[in-house]
């Protein structure tokens, strides 16, 4: 079964992780053109029009407030296999779709900086699916990130934003891809914890269970959707500045809920450039290859 469920994916490179910020920018400004066209035009010469599938993304993405009780989801498995990959989202989430599943992946998302610099030439996660998918058209209207409250508390709140089916037009890398995918992309910012720790020390503690708390909300969310594989990944451990292994126990908290019977795979794309790869350790250490 494992053996049937595992990927073989490539070694992470840098030069394949972070691109050129001139690169990145142009490739934005093109997305920005595709989205605004609702179309475009592969190396090979076929066009895809993907005008609709981005009117019905937006349409029904949903949103789940603090205050809002998210519904459970259909349980469809019996258990979830987890593993993990030192590859990004977007290589992850699409070699999961190439087998014929259903895939949704969280969107580490900054209420502060909607696309995380996606149009500035920033190398991450959020900036990856911002640039290379219609998710700035689900998102870029929407009232949360129009909140001032988001750019003076550093834990921001538990929302949730499920965009589904969003449609998916290139690689990690700029590329446009022959075909479109889609992907349901769920939204959620991590607590800020480097600006917790600046500003509001004498809550640093509260941390721990406010993130197990999030993650528990992303997975519930997700188990809503069609999906059946659920990407998820390294979440506020860059500029957020939280320890891998918290978030790592965040995440395996979050993994006791009912809502996981939704999955039959839960992938963790940790993108670890770094010597020795510490961050891609601690994760494939508590996770790969486990069934929860």
């Amino acid at each position: 079964m494992r053996r049937t469920l595992a990927l073989n994916l490539p070694l992470l490179v840098k030069e394949d992780f972070l691109m050129e910020p001139d690169a990145a920018k142009m490739v934005g400004q093109a997305t920005q053109q595709i989205i605004t066209r609702g179309n475009y035009l592969t190396e090979s010469g076929t066009e895809h029009d993907i005008g609709v599938a981005l009117a019905a993304a937006h349409a029904q993405t949903v949103t789940y407030a603090p205050d809002i009780d998210i519904p459970p989801g259909k349980a469809k498995y019996t258990q979830a296999m987890t593993y993990v990959h030192n590859q990004t989202t977007l290589m992850v989430a699409q070699a999961r779709q190439r087998r014929g599943y259903r895939v949704a992946v969280l969107n580490f998302t900054n209420p502060r900086d909607l696309g995380g610099g996606w149009l500035q030439g920033v190398s991450s996660q959020e900036a990856s699916l911002a640039r290379s998918s219609g998710l700035m058209h689900c998102l870029g209207n929407h009232p949360w990130y129009q909140n001032r409250a988001h750019r003076v508390n550093p834990f921001y709140d538990d929302t949730v934003i499920v965009a589904p089916n969003v449609p998916v037009f290139r690689g990690h890398e700029g590329d446009l891809l022959e075909t479109p995918m889609h992907h349901t992309m769920i939204s959620a910012a991590a607590v800020h914890a480097t600006n917790v720790r600046l500003y509001m020390p004498p809550r640093e503690a509260e941390i721990p269970l406010r993130m197990a708390r999030r993650a528990t909300r992303v997975i519930e969310a997700a188990a809503t959707t069609k999906a059946n594989v659920l990407v998820l990944g390294a979440w506020g451990t860059g500029e957020f500045g939280h320890s891998p292994e918290l978030i790592a126990t965040a995440f395996q908290v979050a993994l006791e809920s009912p809502a996981i019977r939704s999955f039959a795979i839960i992938d963790f794309a940790i993108p670890d450039i770094t010597p020795q790869t510490p961050v891609y350790a601690v994760f494939r250490n508590r996770f790969h290859e486990q069934s929860v």
